[in-house]
């Protein structure tokens, strides 16, 4: 018996994106999408930063985050709307040459009864082999056992979110706390959120010692909780300016939007 089994597909999604993000060569800008009745279309721009052509599928797909921040594939709602019903987009596959760009477009169709509420799916970039028909056999005894080939195609996912009606996001710091991961300076919280929305922004920590200036020791860009979690586990690893130690002083959090002046959440940690 032979069985060749020609596609694999792995998607690999960032727990946060930043303002591109890419699948082996390709770049997509901007890496994360609202619909809205102010924004009811979008153009993004696809960009092949490889040294040879490439095709790509591009899809809509549901995910979910977990507890950690990971993102995975889930199927499509059982019941209610099903959220990609309300995004419409072309073209639906690409194939660009070493330093090509192209325009994708994105539209909402909302139904005029649409509840108030923000509903997100996710559009999957899926790398196509060049020739997937020229799968063979594994083995080089012919007829014995079984013969698989796997061709992984990798994947980029970007969200899609599409808001209606009066929204709500307030995001919140909690269970800061230090440890040691790998001869590292760890520090350790809970990302939460509040209302009917995600929330999605930039994290920064800082440290000042005491009688010390205060030093910036790590960033995060781009991350989100999106619902229907209310909070995620997050670590950044510390970098500590040369000379300083993680002792006698204070460890400030801050969470901060991209349309925010200041900080929308702080937290502070006073370490012995």
């Amino acid at each position: 018996m032979r069985i060749l089994l020609p596609l694999l597909l792995s998607a690999l999604l960032a727990p946060f994106l930043h303002a591109q993000a890419g699948a082996g060569d390709l770049l997509v800008s901007p890496a994360r999408v609202i619909l809205d009745n102010k924004t009811r279309s979008m153009e993004l721009i696809l960009s092949n930063r490889g040294g040879a052509a490439d095709t790509y599928r591009i899809t809509l797909v549901h995910m979910a985050m977990d507890p950690d921040g990971g993102i995975k594939e889930v199927p499509a709602p059982a019941e209610g709307l099903d959220p990609a019903t309300l995004v419409r987009f072309a073209p639906h596959q690409v194939t660009l040459e070493p330093g090509q760009t192209q325009v994708l477009r994105l539209m909402v169709r909302k139904p005029a009864d649409l509840p108030d509420g923000e509903y997100r799916v996710h559009l999957l970039f899926q790398a196509i082999p060049p020739d997937l028909a020229g799968t063979r056999e594994t083995s080089k005894e012919k007829g014995k056992g079984l013969s698989i080939h796997l061709i992984p195609i990798i994947g980029l996912g970007i969200p899609v979110i599409v808001r209606q009606g009066e929204l709500t996001a307030k995001a919140g710091l909690a269970d800061l706390h230090t440890l040691r991961q790998q001869d590292q300076d760890v520090l350790a919280f809970r990302l939460t959120r509040a209302g009917n929305a995600s929330t999605y922004g930039n994290l920064k920590a800082t440290f000042r010692p005491k009688d010390g200036k205060e030093a910036t020791i790590s960033e995060m860009v781009g991350v989100a909780v999106y619902p229907p979690l209310d909070a995620r586990n997050v670590k950044m690893v510390l970098h500590l300016p040369a000379g300083v130690s993680l002792k006698n002083g204070t460890l400030r959090l801050s969470f901060q939007t991209a349309d925010q002046m200041v900080p929308e959440a702080e937290a502070l940690l006073e370490i012995p």
